[in-house]
């Protein structure tokens, strides 16, 4: 008999547990929504929910032609395992959005990865955060 209400109890357990995936893994501030420390919102208009967070890319950034980050911009977002490339024609301004921990994004001032490189990390990431240089190329790794 006590072995049927422990199995019972056990099963009871087991049916009522939430899968890894759905348990909290990022600082909210619940009463506004919004993320809290390193990894804040990517873009202050829209709060990011926890599940948008989970699928998050490693890196999502803007860059632009201009040296101020003011007009168009071609954003870029690195998913997996990371990607590389070069950019159509030099960018002088960055924007940083998002940088998952354990990774970096590398601008270079020669196309495919060559030149003179400026590294940025997770302590870079602020929609308010403008940082400037000449770059031809671009890559996203992991540290």
């Amino acid at each position: 008999m006590k072995f049927t209400y422990i199995v019972s109890g056990l099963l009871a357990a087991l049916a009522s547990a939430q899968p890894v995936l759905d348990q909290e893994k990022f600082a909210v501030d619940y009463a506004s929504g919004n993320v809290t420390g390193e990894l804040a919102p990517q873009l202050a208009t829209k709060p990011l929910t926890e599940r948008e967070l989970m699928k998050r890319a490693n890196a999502q950034f803007a860059v632009f032609t201009s040296s101020d980050c003011s007009g168009t911009s071609t954003v870029i977002t690195a998913t997996g395992s990371g990607s590389k490339g070069d950019f159509s024609t030099a960018q002088h301004s960055v924007r940083i959005f998002q940088l998952t921990n354990g990774w970096h994004l590398t601008l270079y001032t020669g196309a495919k990865q060559s030149g003179v490189l400026t590294r940025f990390t997770a302590t870079e990431v602020g929609a308010d955060k403008c940082f400037v240089g000449s770059w031809l190329s671009n890559g996203v790794f992991s540290s």
